[in-house]
C-alpha cells in the first residue's frame, strides 16, 4: 500500500511540475505584456503632460491675444485717436443735421500690413484724424446752416477740432519712378497694396500714399532727392525721414499707436487670434484623444495584470500543491523503508525460530529420553514464536502510527494551505489597494488638470473683469464729471434763486415803507382837514371837490350849510372816535431810530468784516491748497523714483510705478501701486503673492523713508514672509542706508540678525522672570560697518 502511494505521489508530482511549467509560462507572458503597457502608458502621460504644458502655453498666448485685442477693439470701437468733438459728429449723423457723403474717418479706409502701418500714421500725420467726405463745397454750405444749430453748439462743446478731406482737392502726385538702385524698397502705396488690384485701395489714399518712398537706409534716398518732385518723402522702417525740400526728421513720432497702426494690429490679432483658437482645439483634441489611448492602456494594463494576478495565484496553488505531493511521497517512503525494515527484522527472526524448531524435533527423533529436554526446548521455541508473533503485532502498530502521523500532517499540510490560501488573499487586496490608490492617483492627475483648466479659466474671467473695471471706470469717471458740472449748475441756480429771494425781500420792505409812509400822510392829512375844520369851520374835502373856496361871514350872519351835512357829520364823529381810540404819541421813537442806525451801522461794518475775513481765509486756503498739491506732486515724483530703484533692485529687476486717480484733485485722489516682478505681467498690488506684497512694501517704505531721511528707523518683522534670497536683497537694501541711519529691527530670521552689529533678546531662566541678554559682535567686518541694531 506505500509504494502504491508512493508511485501515485510521483505521477501526481510529474502533473504537478508540468502544470507549474505551464503556469509560469503564461506568468511571464502576462508580466511582459503588464511591463509593455505600463511602459506605453508612461510614454503617453509623458506625452499627455507635455501636450498639457504645450496647451497651458497656448492658452496664456490666446489670453493674452485676447485680452490685446479686446483693449485694442474697444480703442477702435470708442474711435480713440480722434477729438471728442469729431466722435460727436459720427454719433449725431442719424440726424437731420447729418454731413453730406461722410464715409468716416480716413484711417479708418486704409488697410495696411502690420509692418507698414506705423509708416502710414506717419505719412497722413493728423491728416488720419480727418473725416472723408465726397465733395468739400456741398460740406461748406451744410456749415453754414448748421453752425447757428443747437447741435453745433452740442458737438463743439465736447472738445477739439474736425477735419474734413475731399478727393477732389487731392491734387494726383507728379509722376517719379527712382533709377534702380540699391536700398529702394518701393512707394508706399503699392508695398499697402502688396500685390492686391489697385481697385481695392481708395484714391484719396493712393493719391497720398503715393508720394513717399520707403528705403532700407536714409542714405540711398540721398541721390534721389534733387530729381525727386516737390512734396516727396523718403523714410525708412524706423521712421527716419527726408524729404525733397531737404527737410530731415528723425524718430518714431505719432506713428506709435496710430490710428492704422492700431487697426492693422487690431486685424492681425485677429488672425492670430482665430490661429490661437484653432491650435488650442487642435491640441485639446490631441490631449483628448491621448487621454483616451491612456484609458485604453489603463484597462488593458488592468486585464493583463489581472491575468498575471490569476496567472500567479495558478502558480502559488500549484507549488502548494507540489509541495504537499512532495511531502506525501517523502513521508509515504519513510513509512516503506520503516515497514521493509521491521518485515526483514521479523522474518529474520521467524528464520532463526524455525530454525530451532527443526534442530528440536531432529534432537526429538534422536533421543527420546531427551524428550522432556526437547519439549522444554519446544516450549522454548514455542515462546519465541509467540516473542516473534508480538514484534510482528508492534511492526503492524509501528505502521498504524506512522499512519495517523501521516494523516497529521496531511491536515498540517491543509492547514498550510488555507494559510497560504489567507496570504494570497491578502496580498490580492493589497493589490487591490494599490490599484485603487494608482485610480485615485490618476483621479487626482486628472483633477490637477481641472483645476489648471479652471485656473486659466479664472484668470480669464478676471482679465475680462479687469477690463470691465476699466471701462466702468472711465464711465464713472464721466458720470463724476456730468454730476460735478450739474452740481455746478445746481450752484449757479441756487445763487440766483438766493438773489431773486434777496431782491423780492427788499422790494417787500421798499413796499411796506411805502404804505406806511402813505398811512402816514393819509393820518397827517386827516388830522390837519379836522383841525382846520374845527379851528376855521372850513371843508376842505368840500372845498377841493367844488374847486371854490366858501366862507361864513360873521357879520352879516350867513351860515355855509353843506348839503351833506349829515354825512360830514357822521364822518367827523367816525375820526373823532378814531382819534381818540388812539394812543399818545411816542417820543422817544426818533431816539430808538437812531439807535437803531447806530446798531444798523456797527452790524454792516462787522458784516463786512467777517466777509472779509471769509474772503481773506478762502485765500489762504487756495493757496494752502496749492502749496499741498505742489508739495503732494513733488513728494509723489521723488517717492516714486526711489520706488522703481528700489524695486528692481529687491527683486533684481521687473518695473513698479505709483499710479494716481485721473480726473480727480490731486489731494483726494486715490493711489495705485502697480509692480511688475520678473517674468510676469503688470498688476496692481493686491494681486501679488505674500512675499512679492512684502518686498513691494518695503520697497515703498524704504522709499518713502529715503525721500524723508530720519536717524533712527524701528522695523517690525517686515522680513517675516521672505526666502532666504530675498531676505540677502532686504539686508542690501539696508545697508545703503547705514551711512545716515541707525536700524533697530525685530526679527527671527537669522541672516538678518547676521547682518548686525548687536543683538538683543530676552530669555526666562527662571519661571516668570524675564531677562535681557546682548551680544555685540566684535569682528573686523561689523567694526567696518556702520552701527545698526537688530532685536
Amino acid at each position: 500500500e506505500a509504494q502504491d502511494r508512493v508511485g501515485t505521489t510521483g505521477e501526481s508530482r510529474s502533473a504537478c511540475e508540468g502544470h507549474i511549467e505551464s503556469l509560469e509560462t503564461r506568468l511571464a507572458a502576462a508580466a511582459s505584456q503588464v511591463d509593455a503597457l505600463e511602459t506605453v502608458q508612461r510614454e503617453a502621460t509623458a506625452t499627455l503632460q507635455t501636450a498639457w504644458k504645450d496647451l497651458a502655453g497656448w492658452r496664456a498666448a490666446l489670453e493674452a491675444c485676447r485680452e490685446r485685442r479686446t483693449v485694442l477693439h474697444d480703442l477702435v470701437e470708442r474711435r480713440e485717436g480722434i477729438s471728442e468733438a469729431a466722435r460727436s459728429l459720427i454719433r449725431s449723423q442719424a440726424g437731420p443735421a447729418a454731413v453730406p457723403g461722410l464715409a468716416g474717418v480716413l484711417a479708418d479706409h486704409v488697410v495696411a500690413g502690420i509692418e507698414w502701418a506705423p509708416l502710414v500714421d506717419l505719412v497722413l500725420g493728423e491728416l488720419g484724424q480727418c473725416l472723408v467726405v465726397g465733395s468739400l463745397h456741398e460740406v461748406i454750405g451744410w456749415h453754414a446752416g448748421w453752425a447757428e444749430s443747437a447741435d453745433a453748439e452740442a458737438v463743439l462743446a465736447a472738445g477739439g477740432r474736425i477735419g474734413f478731406l475731399a478727393a477732389e482737392l487731392v491734387p494726383e502726385p507728379e509722376a517719379f519712378e527712382p533709377r534702380e538702385q540699391p536700398g529702394i524698397v518701393g512707394r508706399l502705396d503699392r508695398l499697402v497694396a502688396d500685390g492686391r488690384p489697385a481697385a481695392d485701395m481708395p484714391e484719396l489714399i493712393r493719391r497720398l500714399l503715393a508720394r513717399s518712398w520707403v528705403v532700407d537706409r536714409i542714405e540711398h534716398a540721398l541721390p534721389l532727392v534733387a530729381a525727386a518732385p516737390a512734396g516727396t518723402l523718403f523714410l525708412t522702417r524706423d521712421g527716419t525721414c527726408l524729404t525733397a525740400d531737404r527737410g530731415f526728421a528723425i524718430g518714431s513720432g505719432a506713428a506709435v499707436g496710430g490710428l492704422v497702426a492700431r487697426r492693422s494690429e487690431l486685424r492681425a490679432l485677429d488672425e492670430r487670434h482665430a490661429e490661437l483658437e484653432h491650435t488650442v482645439e487642435r491640441a485639446q483634441a490631441r490631449i483628448d484623444a491621448t487621454q483616451a489611448d491612456i484609458d485604453a492602456r489603463a484597462g488593458e494594463i488592468a486585464r493583463a495584470a489581472a491575468r498575471r494576478r490569476e496567472a500567479g495565484e495558478a502558480v502559488a496553488t500549484a507549488r502548494a500543491e507540489l509541495g504537499r505531493v512532495i511531502r506525501e511521497e517523502r513521508a509515504a517512503g519513510e513509512a516503506v523503508a520503516a515497514a521493509e525494515a521491521a518485515a526483514r527484522r521479523a522474518d529474520q527472526r521467524l528464520i532463526t525460530a524455525e530454525t530451532a524448531r527443526d534442530a528440536a524435533l531432529r534432537a526429538v527423533a534422536d533421543a527420546a529420553d531427551r524428550l522432556a529436554a526437547t519439549t522444554a526446548e519446544a516450549d522454548r521455541c514455542q515462546a519465541a514464536i509467540e516473542a516473534v508473533e508480538r514484534d510482528r503485532g508492534a511492526t503492524i502498530e509501528e505502521i498504524q502510527r506512522l499512519r495517523v502521523e501521516e494523516a497529521a500532517s496531511v491536515e498540517k499540510l491543509a492547514r498550510a494551505r488555507d494559510a497560504v490560501a489567507s496570504a494570497d488573499e491578502a496580498l490580492s487586496l493589497r493589490r487591490g489597494r494599490v490599484t485603487e490608490a494608482r485610480e485615485r492617483l490618476d483621479t487626482a492627475r486628472r483633477r490637477t488638470l481641472d483645476h489648471e483648466v479652471e485656473l486659466l479659466t479664472a484668470t480669464a474671467a478676471r482679465a475680462e473683469a479687469a477690463w470691465v473695471a476699466e471701462r466702468s471706470s472711465a464711465v464713472l469717471a464721466d458720470r463724476i464729471a456730468d454730476s460735478t458740472r450739474i452740481d455746478t449748475a445746481r450752484q449757479a441756480l441756487a445763487a440766483d434763486q438766493e438773489a431773486a429771494r434777496t431782491t423780492a425781500a427788499g422790494l417787500a420792505e421798499r413796499l411796506h415803507a411805502l404804505e406806511l409812509e402813505g398811512g402816514e400822510a393819509r393820518h397827517q392829512r386827516a388830522r390837519i382837514v379836522e383841525r382846520i375844520r374845527d379851528e376855521y369851520d372850513i371843508d376842505m374835502d368840500a372845498l377841493l371837490a367844488g374847486g371854490t373856496t366858501e366862507t361864513a361871514a360873521p357879520d352879516v350872519g350867513e351860515e355855509l350849510v353843506p348839503e351833506d351835512r349829515g354825512e360830514l357829520e357822521a364822518r367827523i364823529e367816525e375820526l373823532r372816535r378814531k382819534l381818540a381810540s388812539m394812543t399818545s404819541v411816542n417820543l422817544a421813537a426818533l431816539q430808538e431810530a437812531d439807535e437803531l442806525a447806530e446798531r444798523l451801522a456797527t452790524l454792516e461794518a462787522q458784516l463786512a468784516d467777517v466777509t472779509g475775513g471769509k474772503e481773506s481765509i478762502e485765500q489762504l486756503i487756495a493757496r494752502l491748497d496749492e502749496e499741498s498739491r505742489r508739495l503732494l506732486g513733488e513728494t509723489i515724483e521723488t517717492v516714486r523714483g526711489y520706488f522703481r530703484d528700489l524695486f528692481e533692485r529687491v527683486f533684481g529687476g521687473g518695473q513698479a510705478d505709483i499710479v494716481l486717480e485721473e480726473g480727480v484733485d490731486l489731494l483726494e485722489a486715490s493711489v495705485e501701486i502697480v509692480a511688475r516682478p520678473p517674468g510676469k505681467e503688470p498688476r496692481s498690488i493686491s494681486l501679488l503673492s505674500g512675499g512679492e506684497k512684502t518686498m513691494t512694501c518695503v520697497a515703498l517704505l524704504l522709499a518713502i523713508f529715503k525721500s524723508r531721511p530720519s536717524p533712527f528707523c524701528v522695523l517690525d518683522e517686515v522680513d517675516a514672509a521672505l526666502d532666504e534670497a530675498n531676505v540677502d536683497r532686504f539686508v542690501g537694501v539696508l545697508r545703503d542706508f547705514l551711512s545716515s541711519t541707525q536700524f533697530i529691527v525685530v526679527t527671527h530670521s537669522k541672516k538678518t540678525m547676521a547682518s548686525a552689529t548687536t543683538l538683543y533678546g530676552v530669555t526666562m531662566e527662571e519661571s516668570g522672570v524675564s531677562k535681557r541678554v546682548s551680544v555685540r559682535f566684535e569682528s573686523t567686518a561689523a567694526a567696518s560697518r556702520p552701527s545698526s541694531r537688530a532685536a
